[in-house]
């Protein structure tokens, strides 16, 4: 039995999803046909590997809400936000999202260009592809379209911004 059930009244569902943590990574696991069927055939994600097939789902890109939301928790846990010294400007802010499959780089590209963000995108070490927003401009605008639900990135873009 796993150390915490997330639905305990769950009886349709066998055997009841079950939240556990590990370290610093969180894992929802539900064992439902009906809720792969959704996921797969509602929603557009393709099961199995999907390290360079997939990209931002059409349902998913094609709403406006929906895909900031999207956006917001790939920032949440594939992103970062830091400051670097340029020449001639120190504490520059810049924000990343890095992803090993290019499908997907490039959707989020696209969407943050039709968001009107200024993006650049890069290829990394170790086959990853680095998403970047620079400027504190943009990083304004990263804070009050799109944010953050992490709560450390969310108090790390606030403290480049001096929001408190």
């Amino acid at each position: 039995m796993p150390p915490f059930c997330f639905f305990p009244m769950m009886p349709h569902i066998k055997p009841a999803p079950y939240y556990r943590i590990r370290g610093r990574g969180r894992r929802l696991s539900i064992y439902s046909k009906k809720f792969y069927l959704f996921i797969t055939s509602d929603i557009g994600i393709p099961g199995g590997t999907k390290k360079c097939t997939i990209g931002i789902p059409e349902k998913i890109s094609s709403n406006y809400s929906f895909l900031k939301f999207f956006i917001r928790g790939l920032f949440d846990t594939d992103g970062s936000v830091f400051t670097s010294s340029k020449p001639g400007i120190q504490n520059y802010p810049t924000l990343e999202i890095t992803s090993s499959n290019v499908k997907l780089s490039n959707d989020i590209l696209t969407s943050l260009n039709k968001f009107g963000f200024r993006t650049h995108m890069r290829y990394a070490a170790k086959g990853s592809y680095k998403i970047s927003i620079y400027g504190k401009t943009m990083l304004q605008k990263w804070f009050y379209e799109i944010g953050s639900s992490n709560p450390v990135k969310y108090r790390k873009l606030c403290s480049i911004l001096e929001c408190y």
